[in-house]
């Protein structure tokens, strides 16, 4: 594989968040702020598994890499879509 497991969860589900956002509707009923608490708590995990990682603490493995990928990738997801949808909106 081309991508560590991590990027292509993160990448997957990035794709995904956007899709399920269009399809229910997510970006047109969320707080921002509420929004935003999401955005960082959950991409806490994807933290601390880099950083742990990347300072030698523990040793990931690819299951654990996809998964907190996967996490961040859908929320960013749905942001993605948020800001389009909110900066479109608000320029016409």
């Amino acid at each position: 594989m081309s991508l560590c497991s991590r990027c292509f969860g993160l990448y997957l589900f990035i794709i995904l968040g956007a899709i399920l956002s269009l399809i229910f509707g997510l970006s047109k009923n969320l707080n921002p702020q509420i929004l935003f608490l999401l955005t960082l708590f959950l991409n806490i995990p994807l933290f601390f598994d880099s950083i742990t990682q990347f300072f030698n603490l523990r040793e990931s493995n690819n299951y654990l890499r996809f998964i907190t990928g996967a996490v961040s990738g859908l929320i960013l997801g749905i942001d993605i879509i948020y800001i389009f949808f909110h900066f479109f909106n608000n320029l016409l």
